[in-house]
């Protein structure tokens, strides 16, 4: 159980999830994606890094939440997904930002939205679904620390205070940065809460995915 199985100590950051697509889709913006998912003959396949995947998890949210012929295609990874979107074979992915924007620079891919509360520094001309009206597809893909359960409080609370020490280091900001990672900081009651929201939240699309 993720609540009751650990003692959550410190939030360290998420990296944002984007929308991408073949540049052979006429679609410039989400608007327009959902118009052409919509007018295809068939559910329209789209890619993630795996079952169980973030990727996977929004894309079942998409569907359900706004009516959509999708079908999952789960990959073992973003290397191989990466391979069949370049060759046309898959016309849309939902996949982690940072491996994608190399490929989003180069004009291989076309970014249309990422599931993170802010725009992300690593592609900051890349709307949010917040800014497309898309709230229910909003996900953090997030990092954190976590203890066993029962850890005492005077601990936590040192570990969470060494935590904030670290993550305020020039140089670890920075490595946060080059790896797209958004962080904010926590307290141990904020980061339980944000842990427990996520269950929440998410916990019915997981199941209903069959993850």
């Amino acid at each position: 159980d993720p609540m009751k199985g650990f003692a959550h100590v410190s939030y360290i950051g998420s990296v944002a999830n984007v929308f991408v697509l073949h540049p052979s889709v006429p679609a410039k913006n989400f608007a327009e994606m959902l118009a052409w998912m919509k007018a295809q003959p068939n559910p329209v396949n789209y890619g993630s890094g795996g079952i169980g995947s973030i990727g996977h998890i929004v894309g079942e949210t998409m569907k359900k939440e706004l009516g959509l012929k999708m079908e999952h295609v789960g990959y073992r990874g973003s290397s191989p997904m990466h391979l069949d979107l370049f060759s046309g074979t898959l016309k849309l992915a939902i996949d982690t930002l940072t491996q994608n924007v190399p490929l989003i620079k180069d004009g291989k891919l076309r970014a249309i939205a990422v599931t993170s509360p802010t725009r992300a520094a690593l592609a900051p001309d890349v709307p949010t679904v917040l800014e497309v009206g898309q709230k229910k597809l909003l996900a953090e893909n997030f990092l954190g620390i976590s203890g066993p359960a029962g850890l005492p409080a005077d601990v936590v609370k040192k570990l969470n205070a060494v935590v904030a020490q670290v993550l305020a280091d020039a140089g670890m900001i920075k490595r946060l940065d080059d790896l797209g990672v958004t962080g904010r900081k926590m307290s141990p009651a904020e980061f339980t809460k944000f842990v427990q929201d996520q269950v929440t939240d998410w916990g019915p699309a997981v199941k209903a995915s069959g993850a």
